[in-house]
């Protein structure tokens, strides 16, 4: 039995669908800060409409996949005019631009601001990583240790190592 598969307008269209959502999650983050953002009402309503569209996906029918993205714009519409509504603007990410090694890295603070931080970036062959990423690479022996010590040798202060050539 041959897989049923969408039409080539269908494709092009949820393509379309797909920058879309990537734009708008570019300009207002993941969906987890949006969660946050916007109201339950509008929340449980996206995540039906999101329900509807998987279904529509999977059972691969032209005219009802059309129907659901149509749906899915609509959606998203709602959301950012919500956003909107309440006072919320575009992130602007907290980012830091440093020289290490002679590679360029910017750092955001939280991993939703990554993709508008290269968008705006200047150096657009550096490198990108967020807080929240480096935490996440600490392995929480390092992290209990770190705290153990700042509490142990409280109002301490580290002492930054100069590089040297070795010949002084």
């Amino acid at each position: 039995m041959k897989e049923k598969k969408f039409d080539r307008t269908v494709i092009k269209k949820l393509q379309k669908l797909n920058d879309h959502v990537a734009e708008i999650r570019t300009l207002w983050g993941d969906m987890v800060r949006i969660n946050d953002l916007i109201s339950d009402e509008t929340s449980l309503k996206f995540k039906k409409a999101q329900g509807m569209y998987r279904k529509a996906l999977a059972k691969k029918d032209d005219a009802d996949m059309i129907r659901m993205i149509d749906m899915m714009y609509r959606a998203y519409d709602v959301i950012v005019n919500e956003l909107k509504e309440y006072g919320y603007k575009p992130i602007e990410p907290h980012m830091r631009c440093f020289d290490w090694n002679g590679e360029i890295w910017y750092v955001t603070d939280m991993d939703y601001q990554m993709p508008r931080a290269k968008l705006i970036a200047k150096h657009k062959d550096a490198n990108f990583i967020s807080i929240e990423e480096l935490l996440r690479s600490v392995p929480k022996e390092l992290m209990d240790m770190r705290i153990l010590i700042a509490k142990q040798f409280e109002g301490s202060k580290f002492v930054k190592v100069e590089l040297t050539d070795g010949k002084g």
